[in-house]
């Protein structure tokens, strides 16, 4: 039977559209699919490649902290690396200038540090002026992690 364009059959079937002309019809995966899956499959399966990341540090101050002139800035510093710690620089310093605080501590041989860190503010500090804590670490790999936070003057 012949049909016209646009009808459901096609020239010698029983009116029924073949599967395979159907674009709506589930096909097979092609083999090249398949095997793409496949291999992203078992690569997702490895353990990842270690990457070499620098230090974890962080500075910890309480919620709300203000600092005046005079005054003392209490908080504390944390540094951590898996492969190991080298050295912990810490600083302090104003905008201004008029003010510079810094440290340097050996703690080769430790993974994991924490300081309490304790800075005496000066008389004299106008307000504005902005008080910059900096903490910094080195792995043994060399590598520095850092953290930083700042307060100014009211």
């Amino acid at each position: 039977m012949i049909t016209a364009k646009g009808t459901e059959g096609t020239e010698g079937s029983s009116g029924q559209r073949r599967a395979a002309d159907d674009p709506r019809a589930p096909r097979a995966p092609s083999a090249p699919r398949a095997l793409c899956a496949l291999c992203a499959l078992l690569l997702s399966c490895t353990d990842p490649r270690e990457r070499i990341v620098p230090p974890d540090v962080r500075l910890s101050f309480a919620p709300g902290t203000t600092v005046t002139s005079p005054d003392t800035l209490v908080g504390s510093a944390y540094a951590f690396d898996a492969d190991g710690l080298e050295f912990f620089f810490w600083t302090l310093w104003s905008s201004d200038g008029s003010l510079r605080l810094d440290s340097t501590e050996a703690i080769a041989g430790t993974t994991e540090f924490s300081r309490q860190l304790t800075f005496q503010i000066p008389a004299g500090l106008v307000s504005g002026t902005v008080l910059h804590v900096l903490a910094r670490a080195s792995d043994v790999a060399g590598y520095r992690g850092r953290d930083s936070t700042a307060f100014t003057i009211p």
